[in-house]
């Protein structure tokens, strides 16, 4: 990557990518830019896995764990993506993972290793922080209408997911009246998905997932044919 700025196409070799600066935000708003300590960086998304994940190692070169005590409950800013331009996007879409202006939340440190000449090496898992929201809300609510109006209810209101992040929803067919009894939000989303069905199909079945472009609630089938 060196000489190649965050914007640049120009490819060079296989497995190549951009990454703008990490930078490590505490509770009390302290902020540590760690991207020349990191040492590996993962991400995990999946059609089975509501949420983005991920994991970030660094080595502890400029005392950030003694200036700035890391506890599990920080923020990672960052964008990463691959120099490749997409046909499929526009001029401000360059793909990838953008998590500056929806930061990811830190909730765990996987592992702490003392390395030789006093430093350390640090693990942090992340998570989208609607996963975190998630598990400290419960829904007790009933609902009258389309799923796919449910499940737009659930993810951008202030008593569900509350989120602000982009939401791709596919139709559903048929009103339904139900209610969530005092249910994490995501359990009610799933339990829809598996009742769902497309309004161009007669087979239900949605998954509700999160890539690098947003959330999506759309049908098995969407996958398969064109709908």
């Amino acid at each position: 990557m060196a000489g190649q700025t965050y914007d640049s196409n120009k490819f060079q070799y296989p497995g190549e990518f951009r990454c703008s600066e990490i930078a490590l935000i505490s509770l009390s708003g302290n902020i540590a830019g760690i991207k020349s300590s990191v040492t590996e960086l993962n991400i995990y998304e999946s059609l089975t896995n509501n949420f983005i994940s991920g994991d970030v190692t660094f080595v502890d070169t400029a005392n950030i764990l003694d200036e700035m005590p890391v506890i599990g409950a920080e923020y990672l800013d960052f964008k990463i993506r691959t120099p490749i331009k997409s046909l499929y996007r526009d001029d401000t879409d360059k793909g990838g993972y953008d998590f500056t202006n929806r930061r990811m939340a830190v909730y765990k440190i996987l592992n702490k290793t003392q390395l030789s000449g006093g430093t350390t090496q640090v693990t942090l898992a992340f998570i989208s922080p609607e996963a975190i929201r998630n598990q400290n809300i419960r829904i007790s609510r009933a609902y009258d209408g389309p799923y796919d109006k449910a499940v737009a209810d659930i993810f951008k209101k202030e008593y569900g997911l509350n989120s602000k992040k982009k939401l791709y929803i596919q139709p559903t067919k048929n009103n339904f009246k139900f209610v969530a009894p005092n249910k994490r939000p995501i359990d009610v989303i799933n339990m829809i998905a598996s009742r769902a069905e497309p309004k161009t199909s007669a087979l239900p079945g949605y998954v509700f997932y999160e890539n690098g472009q947003g959330f999506h609630f759309r049908s098995l089938d969407s996958f398969y044919f064109t709908i």
